[in-house]
C-alpha cells in the first residue's frame, strides 16, 4: 500500500496544498511553522475522518477545531493511494460536528465513486477500519508515530484492538482473557476465601464472625426460652392486681369529675336554657318574616320568575310609553296641520318633507358606505410577509377588521334599500293624494294612529292585570309599575331573611341536641353527697399503686418480647448456623480449587506467550541484529510487557530502567515488529513526526539504513524540523 498524493483545500494553515509522494522513503525537513503535524493529521483524517466533540468542555483540544479553517472555505481535501494493485481517491469534508463530514471514494481503473470496499460498504467512520483492519486509536499507535509518543511503555500493554488481532492470527479469539488480570482476579478470590488477619473484611472472615455471632444467638434464645417461662406467671399476677385497682380508680375519677365539672355543669345549664330561649325567638321571627308570603309555600317561590316578570313589564312600559310618545307627536302634527288651512295638503306635504328627508338619508348612508369600502385592507405581498413572519396574527387581526367593515356595509345597504323603498311607496301615494281630499286624509291618519294607541295601551295593560294577579297572592300593595319591582325586592328579602333564620334555628336545634339535660340535672343533685378531699386522697394512693405496677408490667414485658424475638427465631438461627458452617466448608474446597485453576493457568499462560509472543519477540531481536545493536535482546511476558537486557546484563530488566534512548530505539522497532504481525501482507504506511528526538548521533546514524530497509515493503513519510535528524 503507498500514497501518491494528497491534496488540501482548506486543512489549519494550508489552503490549495499539494503534495506527491515520488518514492517509498519521502524525508520533510522543514521549520517547526511549516506544518509537519498538520500534513500528518490531515492524513489520518482522509482515512479515519476526526473524532465529534463530547460535552462543552476541552473542544479546542479536539484536532476538528484545532484545524478548522477560517473564513469560507471547504474544510477537508483529498488523497490518492494504491491499495492492493488498484489506486483510489479518497475525499473528505469536515464540519464542527459529524452530521456535517462527507467522504467519496473513486476508483481509478473503473473511474467510478465506488459505496462498498471489501465486501463492506463505505461510511464516513469505518473507511480507515476497512483498509487496515484496525481502528483510528490502533492505527495511531502502530503507523501514526508523533514526537514524544514512541515510547511503547507509555502504555500499560498493547492496545486492545491490536491484541486482539495478534491473538486472532495465532489461533486465539477475542474471548482469550487476560492472563494477569486473570490471575490477579484469581489470587484475589483466593485470599478471600482464606482465613487471615490481613484481610478482616475478607468473605471468609466476614462468614466466620457471623457463624461466630449466630452461635451466640442460639444460646440467648434458647436462655430466653427459660426466662419467658417465669416472666409471664409473674406478669399475669402483676396485671391482675392492677385490674382490681383500675375499677377502684374508676369509680373514684368519675366521682371526682362531677365534683370538678360542677361549675361546667351549671354553665351547661345555663347555656341550655338561653338556647332554648334563642329558639324560642327565632321561630317568632320565621313566623312574623312569613306573614309577607301569605299561604304559599316558601319552597316553591320562584325569585327568578318574579324578577323575570317585573323586568319584562318594566321593558313593555317603557317600549309602550315610547310608541305612545312618538305616535302622539306624529297627531300633533297633523292636527297642526289639519287646523291652518284645510286648502293645504298637509299629508302631502308631510309626505314630501319625509321623502327629501329620506333622499338626504340615502346620500349620506351612500357616503358612508363608499367611506367604510376605502378602509377596507387589501392584501399585498408585504402583509403576507407579515402574516408568516407574526405567524398569521396580522392577517387574522386585518381579516376580522375587513369583516367587521363589510358587515357594516352590508347593514347600510340593507338600510338604504329599505329607505329606497319607503321613497317609492310616498312617491305612490303623492300620485294617489292627488286626486282625493286631503283634510279627510288627514282626519283618517290621525283615527287610525289613536287607534293604534288604543290597542298598544290595551295590550300593556292586559300584562299588567296579568303580572299584577301574580303578586296579589303575597302581601303586598301593588298600583303600579314601579310598585311591582319594590314588592320583587320585598319578597326576595325576606325570603333571604327566611333562610338565615332558619339556618340559625337548625343550627340552635343542633346544639341542644348536644346537651343530656337529664344527666346534667341528676349529676348536680349527686354533687352534695360527696366528699372531695377524702376521694382525692384516696385516688392518690391508687395512682401510686398503679404507677409502680406499672413500671414493673412495663419491664416484664419487655422482657418477654426480647425474649420472645430471641426464642422465636431459635429455629431460624440453627439453620443460619448450618448454612454458615455448609458456607465455610464450601470455600475451603473452593480455595483449593482456585489454587488448582491458578497453577493451570500459570502453565496455560506460557503456552500462550510462546504462540503468541514468540512471534513479536523473534521480530524485534531480529531488528535489532540488523541495526547491530549489540548485547541488546527483548523478552515479553505473558500480559506483553517487555523486558530488556544490554551488553552490561546477563538477566532482563523492566523496561522503565533503561535510557530515554534506550526505551525510544526498542519502542520504535516494536512498533516496526507489530506492523509486520498485524498487518502482514499490506505492507502499510508509516508517518513518523519528529519520532526521534531521543536518539543520539550514533542511533541516529544507524536509522537511515533501517528507514531504508523498510521502505523496501512499506512507504515512510518522515517529518523532522532538525537537520541532525535529517537522515541525509
Amino acid at each position: 500500500m503507498r500514497i501518491l498524493e494528497i491534496n488540501i483545500n482548506s486543512f489549519g494553515k494550508f489552503t490549495n496544498y499539494t503534495l506527491k509522494f515520488e518514492n517509498n522513503l519521502t524525508i520533510i525537513n522543514e521549520d517547526n511553522s511549516f506544518g509537519k503535524t498538520t500534513i500528518a493529521h490531515f492524513i489520518k483524517a482522509m482515512f479515519f475522518g476526526m473524532k465529534a466533540p463530547k460535552g462543552k468542555g476541552k473542544r479546542l483540544n479536539l484536532p476538528r477545531f484545532k484545524y478548522l479553517p477560517w473564513g469560507k472555505t471547504t474544510y477537508g481535501g483529498s488523497l490518492t493511494f494504491i491499495y492492493k494493485g488498484r489506486t483510489y481517491t479518497v475525499t473528505r469534508t469536515f464540519g464542527e460536528s459529524l452530521t456535517n463530514d462527507s467522504i467519496v471514494v473513486k476508483d481509478h481503473a473503473r473511474n467510478v465513486n465506488i459505496d462498498e470496499l471489501n465486501d463492506t460498504k463505505i461510511t464516513r467512520d469505518n473507511f480507515g477500519d476497512i483498509i487496515f483492519g484496525v481502528n483510528s486509536d490502533s492505527f495511531e499507535k502502530l503507523n501514526f508515530i508523533q514526537q514524544l509518543e514512541v515510547l511503547y511503555s507509555t502504555d500499560d500493554k498493547i492496545h486492545d484492538d491490536i491484541n486482539l488481532k495478534l491473538r486472532g492470527l495465532f489461533g486465539h479469539t477475542a474471548e482469550d482473557s487476560d492472563y494477569a488480570s486473570a490471575n490477579n482476579i484469581l489470587d484475589d478470590f483466593i485470599k478471600e476465601l482464606s482465613p487471615s488477619l490481613q484481610r478482616k473484611n475478607s468473605i471468609y472472615n466476614k462468614t466466620d464472625r457471623e457463624l461466630n455471632a449466630i452461635n451466640s444467638l442460639v444460646f440467648e434464645a434458647e436462655k430466653a426460652q427459660q426466662l419467658i417461662k417465669e416472666n409471664t406467671n409473674e406478669l399475669d399476677a402483676l396485671r391482675k392486681q392492677k385490674s382490681e385497682n383500675d375499677k377502684v380508680k374508676a369509680k373514684l375519677d368519675a366521682d371526682l369529675k362531677l365534683i370538678t365539672n360542677k361549675k361546667l355543669l351549671e354553665k351547661d345549664l345555663n347555656d341550655y336554657n338561653e338556647l332554648l330561649a334563642e329558639e324560642t325567638n327565632l321561630n317568632l321571627q320565621i313566623k312574623q318574616n312569613k306573614t309577607i308570603f301569605g299561604d304559599n309555600d316558601i319552597a316553591d317561590i320562584n325569585l327568578t320568575y318574579l324578577e323575570a316578570l317585573s323586568n319584562d313589564l318594566s321593558a313593555k312600559e317603557n317600549d309602550f310609553n315610547k310608541f305612545k310618545d312618538k305616535t302622539q307627536a306624529e297627531i300633533n302634527t297633523l292636527n297642526v296641520s289639519l287646523s291652518k288651512a284645510e286648502s293645504t295638503d298637509v299629508e302631502s306635504l308631510v309626505i314630501k318633507r319625509s321623502h327629501k328627508e329620506i333622499s338626504e338619508k340615502i346620500t349620506k348612508l351612500n357616503a358612508d358606505v363608499d367611506l367604510l369600502t376605502s378602509k377596507i385592507k387589501k392584501f399585498t405581498v408585504i402583509d403576507i410577509l407579515l402574516s408568516i413572519i407574526t405567524l398569521a396574527i396580522y392577517f387574522f387581526v386585518v381579516n376580522s377588521k375587513n369583516n367587521k367593515l363589510k358587515q357594516e356595509i352590508a347593514n347600510l345597504n340593507k338600510e338604504i334599500s329599505e329607505l329606497q323603498q319607503r321613497l317609492q311607496n310616498y312617491e305612490q301615494e303623492l300620485v294617489t293624494m292627488a286626486h282625493e281630499d286631503n283634510g279627510t286624509n288627514l282626519k283618517l291618519k290621525i283615527a287610525e294612529l289613536t287607534e293604534n294607541i288604543k290597542q298598544n295601551q290595551l295590550t300593556f295593560e292586559t300584562l299588567k292585570l296579568q303580572v299584577f294577579n301574580v303578586y296579589q297572592k303575597y302581601a303586598v300593595t301593588i298600583n303600579s309599575v314601579s310598585d311591582v319591582h319594590v314588592a320583587y325586592f320585598k319578597l326576595k328579602n325576606h325570603y333571604e331573611r327566611h333562610l338565615e333564620l332558619t339556618k340559625k334555628l337548625n343550627d340552635t336545634k343542633a346544639k341542644l341536641q348536644n346537651y343530656d339535660i337529664e344527666r346534667i340535672n341528676k349529676d348536680l343533685k349527686v354533687f352534695a353527697t360527696l366528699d372531695e378531699e377524702k376521694i382525692t386522697d384516696n385516688k392518690n394512693d391508687v395512682d401510686a399503686k398503679n404507677a409502680q405496677l406499672i413500671r414493673t408490667i412495663t419491664t416484664l414485658e419487655q422482657q418477654i418480647d426480647a425474649n420472645e424475638n430471641l426464642a422465636s427465631n431459635l429455629e431460624n438461627y440453627k439453620l443460619d448456623r448450618d448454612e454458615l458452617r455448609e458456607t465455610m466448608h464450601n470455600y475451603d474446597m473452593n480455595r483449593t480449587l482456585l489454587e488448582v485453576a491458578q497453577k493451570l493457568l500459570k502453565h496455560a499462560n506460557q503456552q500462550l506467550a510462546a504462540r503468541y509472543l514468540t512471534p513479536l519477540e523473534n521480530n524485534v531481536n531480529d531488528l535489532i541484529k540488523k541495526l547491530k545493536l549489540d548485547g541488546y535482546a527483548v523478552a515479553f511476558d505473558g500480559n506483553s510487557e517487555i523486558k530488556l537486557k544490554d551488553e552490561n546484563s546477563t538477566e532482563y530488566y523492566d523496561f522503565a530502567y533503561y535510557s530515554a534512548g534506550s526505551q525510544d530505539t526498542i519502542s520504535f522497532l516494536v512498533r516496526i515488529a507489530l506492523i509486520n504481525l498485524v498487518y502482514q501482507d499490506l505492507k502499510p504506511f508509516m508517518i513518523l513526526d519528529d519520532t526521534f528526538v531521543n536518539f543520539d548521533d550514533k542511533k541516529i546514524k544507524l536509522v537511515r539504513p533501517l528507514l531504508e530497509k523498510l521502505a523496501e515493503n512499506n512507504q515512510i513519510i518522515y517529518f523532522t524540523c532538525s537537520s541532525s535528524r535529517a537522515l541525509t
